[in-house]
């Protein structure tokens, strides 16, 4: 994981002394942002073509506020390490009390829905985070899941089983290995979907958090000028329909 980011960083060191005069994130005119490689829908793909919903509103924030940005996708912690380092603007992140002193945020991205997810014949009352106690959950590694759940967690009311996927979450459910998993609605329907689980995984009724996405900037930065375009930009596109649009027109694709 240093040695990602020790590349990134090199790369944008190496852009600074061979081009113009830079700042921690590209040139003065173009901003990078990195995003989860294995989160699809929402982000995914690689260094070299970061692709989802939160790479295209990203995109298309920035062409409104005319402005120029690279996105690239990593392994999830090793975006944090380098959204922390100021070697990039984060997206798709969550906001938490922690986070807070670290990052400045835009306004929220999208909003996401996360279910409790069983096997098939498994279910159990739930209604809030108390009746998961003294369960094993699998989780997404490196993901907050909110203020409330986090301290949960961190009170050990349930074990929790880390990993970077959806899919490998799932599998460890239908394997007995936990005995639900949290997951995001949108990106765990794709999941059953795509692998066929529709007969062995039941989604519980109540969410168990709704969270939103946004995109961040380390404070140490002093992005707020960026991040008051960012927001106006997207506050237009909210109001003139491209936003839903967008948004629309990407769910439908991705669930093709």
């Amino acid at each position: 994981m240093k040695m990602r980011i020790i590349t990134l960083l090199f790369m944008l060191v190496f852009s600074a002394v061979s081009g113009s005069a830079m700042t921690a994130l590209g040139s003065p005119d173009k901003t990078i942002v990195v995003v989860d490689e294995a989160y699809p829908p929402y982000m995914f793909g690689t260094t070299e073509q970061a692709k989802g919903l939160y790479p295209e509103l990203i995109k298309a924030v920035f062409a409104r506020m005319g402005a120029q940005v690279e996105i690239r996708a990593l392994p999830w912690e090793e975006a944090l390490k380098a959204g922390e380092e100021g070697a990039a603007a984060v997206g798709g992140i969550y906001r938490n009390d922690a986070r807070t002193k670290i990052y400045d945020y835009s306004e929220p991205l999208f909003e996401e829905h996360l279910a409790v997810y069983v096997k098939k014949g498994k279910a159990f009352q739930f209604s809030g985070l108390s009746d998961l106690q003294g369960k094993t959950i699998g989780l997404l590694h490196g993901w907050s899941y909110g203020e409330a759940f986090d301290a949960a967690r961190a009170r050990y009311q349930f074990t929790v089983e880390a990993v970077h996927s959806d899919a490998e979450n799932f599998r460890n459910l239908l394997s007995g290995k936990v005995d639900c998993v949290i997951a995001d609605h949108v990106a765990a329907s794709r999941v059953v979907r795509k692998e066929n689980w529709s007969d062995r995984v039941e989604q519980l009724g109540q969410l168990a958090a709704v969270n939103k996405a946004y995109l961040a900037f380390a404070k140490s930065l002093k992005k707020e000028t960026v991040l008051a375009a960012f927001n106006q930009a997207l506050a237009e596109m909210k109001n003139d329909g491209s936003y839903e649009k967008l948004v629309r027109d990407f769910m439908n694709n991705a669930s093709r």
